[in-house]
């Protein structure tokens, strides 16, 4: 193991600096998903605002309020895996 220290320690540089490359692109992913994160909030509370002043019957917004509930959840999901990359 000792004799192989020098190889490993350039594996380990060169995971490094890939890392540090790919961090701008990163950064910008998760820059990107943190915007469709509150865009789809802000879809979902207008659903729940017109359920809440009763122009919007639950049969209508019920499955679209569903559907942006599952997204953002997914959203939320890429933005911990790109978060924790």
């Amino acid at each position: 193991m000792l004799e192989q220290e020098p190889l490993i320690r350039d594996a380990v540089e060169q995971a490094f600096a890939s890392l540090e490359a790919d961090r701008p692109r990163r950064e910008t992913d998760l820059a990107a998903v943190g915007h469709e994160i509150r865009q789809t909030q802000a879809a979902l509370n207008r659903y729940l605002d017109a359920f809440e002043k009763g122009t919007m019957p639950e049969a209508v917004c019920a499955p679209r309020v569903e559907e942006l509930g599952t997204k953002v959840e997914a959203q939320k999901a890429r933005r911990e895996e790109l978060a924790s990359a």
